[in-house]
């Protein structure tokens, strides 16, 4: 499939899954992006989201990150002790590698942290309308 912004996803090994892949600049970071979908119909729902979220990235990216940082706030100076991180060094150790959206609108994301987590990656999960379900480690 082709979007004249965001270029050529493709079908994914296992077509069985209906996912469709692609790349995009996420602010200035190479994002990996999948569109699960079950038909041409919800790939095009799926695209709309991404749309979206691109038309205010900036501001989608923020709250996401922000949302991050207040889940796992108590978490990072739990692995930190001997060195606490502010608030804003963990805001800043965030950027994401990978999105998957669904023709709903929900989402998971993988961020990395740097070495906040000594080298792990925060799954968040949420919809794009804003609301969130959770922030955890992963990897």
């Amino acid at each position: 499939m082709k979007s004249n912004e965001f270029g050529t996803f493709t079908l994914a090994d296992n077509k069985y899954l209906n996912i469709y892949e692609g790349k995009i600049d996420w602010l200035g970071k190479q994002c990996d992006v999948a569109l699960k979908c079950k038909d041409d119909e919800t790939y095009e729902k799926a695209l709309e989201h991404l749309r979206a979220i691109y038309s205010n990235l900036n501001d989608f990216n923020s709250k996401v990150v922000d949302y991050i940082v207040n889940e796992l706030e108590d978490l990072v100076n739990d692995w930190n002790d001997e060195e606490p991180v502010s608030k804003e060094d963990f805001k800043n150790s965030l950027s994401i590698s990978y999105i998957d959206l669904r023709e709903n609108g929900d989402f998971s994301a993988y961020y990395d942290c740097g070495d906040v987590f000594a080298g792990h990656i925060i799954y968040v999960t949420g919809n794009v309308d804003g609301t969130f379900e959770s922030a955890t480690l992963a990897g």
